[in-house]
């Protein structure tokens, strides 16, 4: 019986890739209705002050003197923010409106920056939540698709040339269905992963707020009312990363906070 010729298998694999789709719909149907709130600019003594100046004030005063600091001009995802102690980072032209001078643009900016520096001093906690949140949702799912590939040729390959059973190796791979059962794995750590993806922002979102919420209090106080209102649209906000198909959401760009897309 070959891989892939197995009509349990095979419809298996074609039950994943239907779910896959649902999923993909049902984050595209969430998406549209974010309602991005306006940002309040009454704030005359902020109008002056920029991304990069609020993130050298805070590097500063944390003693942090090894992370360079870019500006780029196109959004970033999260999980490219940093890299190799570099930290890039958007001057706030965020749904074509500045967010720089308010709350909504601070926690951003902040938000964005905790992430960098965590990882950049290696706070094993944040890690572990930024591996989990935004890498492994992506790896088990290139896997599974990589495995189903792999199964599919694999069915070729012996339908064409029946003789290679012969092979021990590929006599046990046909045997135990490996490709499915590696993608019937990587498919339910994939799972996993979503079903946990808001518990992990939330404990990031609570660990940000522990280490900036001193530093706004005290450095930006005429702006600490509207970045409360901030953490909680962004905490209202369960879109957190797309998972290799964020180029469908960046065509119509919204705001999800600064640990989302």
């Amino acid at each position: 019986m070959f891989l892939f010729n197995d009509e349990f298998s095979l419809s298996i694999l074609i039950a994943f890739i239907i779910i896959q789709a649902i999923f993909l719909t049902y984050l595209l149907i969430t998406y549209q209705k974010i309602i991005i709130p306006y940002p309040n600019e009454n704030y005359s003594s902020s109008k002056t002050t920029t991304a990069l100046q609020i993130i050298d004030k805070y590097l500063v005063k944390n003693d942090i003197t090894n992370l360079n600091v870019v500006n780029h001009p196109e959004m970033l995802k999260i999980n490219r923010c940093y890299r190799r102690q570099t930290f890039v980072i958007n001057d706030l032209q965020i749904f074509n409106r500045p967010y720089t001078l308010t709350g909504l643009g601070l926690d951003y900016v902040l938000g964005r920056l905790f992430y960098a520096s965590e990882i950049h001093q290696k706070n094993n906690q944040v890690r572990f939540l930024s591996f989990w949140l935004y890498w492994a949702p992506a790896i088990f799912n290139i896997l599974f698709y990589l495995f189903v590939a792999c199964g599919i040729a694999f069915y070729i390959l012996v339908k064409i040339r029946s003789d290679f059973l012969n092979n021990n190796i590929i006599y046990i791979i046909n045997k135990l269905h490996l490709f499915t059962l590696l993608a019937t794995i990587c498919f339910g750590l994939f799972l996993l992963t979503i079903g946990v993806n808001n518990k992990l922002k939330q404990n990031l979102e609570n660990l940000y707020e522990q280490k900036m919420k001193k530093f706004v209090k005290s450095d930006f106080p005429e702006l600490y009312y509207d970045w409360g209102v901030a953490r909680r649209y962004s905490r209202s906000i369960h879109f957190t990363y797309t998972f290799g198909c964020s180029w469908i959401f960046q065509k119509n760009y919204k705001y999800t906070g600064p640990f989302g897309l």
